[in-house]
């Protein structure tokens, strides 16, 4: 897979979050600004990638907060921006997709997990997909040589 222009964090962004539809045009500029700063530091912590600031932590969390953003809908531009990126590639574009299990033992005290395993644990499942480039010459069996079925990069979404 050839690499076109690399784009800065504030351009990536821009790009890949400025067409969200959050109800509101300063929710999606907010989540433009929280997609930069988490991608400038993304081992971080919130209140270290704004930098220490606490009105745009409070704004991020307000921003969070709101019913009309949720994961689908924050994650939506990204997918559709991963599906485009792979669309305009010359070579087949791979998805894989992987779910990890995260393992709580079984203590009933901690809310919100579920099942896992054969049911005799507590947690939850974390599915990761990731794309990149195959064979050219469609070795890879996918019939036109291209995807036509593509999900979200690196981020937890359907493949």
């Amino acid at each position: 897979m050839e690499l076109g222009t690399l784009l800065s964090t504030p351009a990536w962004a821009a790009a890949t979050f400025g067409e969200a539809d959050l109800g509101d045009q300063r929710r999606s500029k907010r989540l433009v600004y929280v997609a930069e700063h988490i991608a400038n530091n993304p081992g971080a912590s919130l209140p270290k990638q704004t930098q220490g600031s606490w009105a745009d932590l409070k704004a991020v969390y307000r921003l969070l907060r709101e019913e009309d953003v949720t994961h689908e809908e924050i994650s939506q531009p990204h997918w559709q921006h991963t599906r485009e990126q792979a669309n305009e590639q010359d070579e087949v574009v791979l998805f894989v997709h992987d779910d990890t299990q995260v393992d709580y033992g079984y203590d009933p005290a901690i809310k919100g997990l579920g099942p896992i395993g054969n049911g005799s644990h507590r947690g939850f499942a974390r599915p990761q997909c990731a794309g990149g480039g195959a064979y050219p010459d469609d070795r890879a069996g996918a019939g036109s040589g291209r995807s036509g079925t593509v999900g979200a990069a690196t981020h937890p979404a359907p493949c």
